[in-house]
């Protein structure tokens, strides 16, 4: 891993990448703290930046680490995070800033794809980047894109590095789910959780990526009521057909006769390795559907306290399927199939 940023394995065409923004949006509140910190010289040496996928987690990491590249001396920073398009901001977008380093999935040369998990291999970089003199005297900043995706050997790794950091050291620590990361890196950390994006934020993000020139605002309006307040996933939505899948779906778990055939179309259908982003807006928008459910069941004074445990349970189940199969590289469709049954038994 260099210090060079090769494009993300999550990366979506014609949609600036976390680097590659201007500034931050609808976290306002989060960045001023950070730089008032940074100011009175109490500036932590690791973050854990928690919240849904999509929200700005990684944005404001990369425009921080900008932030500190023009403000190294805390008696000279001011206490608010301003955009700014200077020489710091112009090397971060290209992925050549010698004082960051971004840790994430690595591209497989030999598979000609990005691995499914952040391996030690990775982490252990960090350890030659900060042995390294700092450049221009400033501070070093590392980004973990995310520690969701961190095996149980990267974490441990990352652990050790976080308990004698360096000095002028700034971790950013991303998690889209902080539940799943050890106990001992999260207390390590300062825990900011983002929430998620309000719909005016959501629409001035949305606008103005590159693939929405000329989408019409209803459009937009749409994807945004279905996004959670999540950016990534509106852009998503807009980019494919995966809400529909799930409305499908959803009309067979309905349906009198379980029709197993369709069910396996639809399986098949997100489990290759290059519809990963779409299986996993499929997981995210099933869960959010029964979030939803289960909110309406509780409502319902009628309906049984066993009925919202059965709810319960399968979301339980649901994400330990889903999260074993993202881990170990399995069969995405037996998640599907799996949820298909337990739904349709309750």
């Amino acid at each position: 891993m260099e210090n060079e940023i090769p494009g993300s394995w999550d990366a979506l065409e014609g949609v600036l990448q976390p680097f590659e923004s201007p500034d931050v949006l609808g976290h306002e509140e989060v960045c001023s703290m950070l730089a008032r910190t940074h100011a009175a010289g109490r500036l932590h040496h690791a973050w854990l930046l928690s919240g849904t996928r999509g929200i700005g987690k990684a944005t404001l990491a990369y425009q921080f680490a900008g932030h500190l590249q023009r403000y190294p001396e805390a008696a000279s920073a001011p206490h608010e995070l301003t955009p700014a398009d200077d020489n710091a901001a112009s090397m971060i977008r290209r992925g050549s800033h010698p004082n960051l380093l971004t840790a994430s999935r690595p591209w497989n040369a030999k598979d000609k794809k990005f691995m499914t998990r952040l391996t030690v291999d990775e982490v252990r970089h960090i350890n030659a980047f900060l042995r390294s003199t700092t450049a221009m005297g400033g501070w070093r900043t590392v980004i973990v894109d995310s520690a969701d995706d961190m095996n149980a050997s990267a974490a441990n790794a990352l652990l050790k590095i976080l308990e004698e950091p360096p000095p002028q050291t700034v971790f950013f620590i991303l998690a889209h789910s902080p539940r799943g990361l050890l106990p001992t890196l999260r207390s390590r950390c300062q825990t900011i959780s983002l929430k998620p994006l309000a719909g005016d934020i959501l629409r001035r993000v949305i606008a103005r990526q590159p693939v929405m020139e000329g989408v019409e605002s209803e459009a937009m309006d749409k994807w945004i009521a279905l996004c959670g307040g999540s950016a990534r996933r509106a852009l998503e939505l807009a980019q494919g057909e995966v809400a529909a899948m799930v409305g499908e779906f959803f009309d067979l778990v309905g349906e009198k006769q379980a029709d197993w055939s369709k069910i396996h179309r639809l399986g098949a259908a997100l489990a290759p390795a290059a519809k990963a982003q779409d299986y996993q807006l499929f997981i995210d928008l099933v869960f959010d559907r029964l979030a939803t459910l289960t909110r309406a069941q509780a409502l319902n004074d009628q309906v049984p306290m066993a009925k919202l445990a059965d709810y319960c349970d399968i979301w339980d189940k649901v994400r330990a399927d889903h999260e074993k199969a993202v881990y170990w590289n399995l069969d995405k469709k037996q998640v599907i199939l799996g949820l298909y049954s337990d739904l349709r038994g309750v």
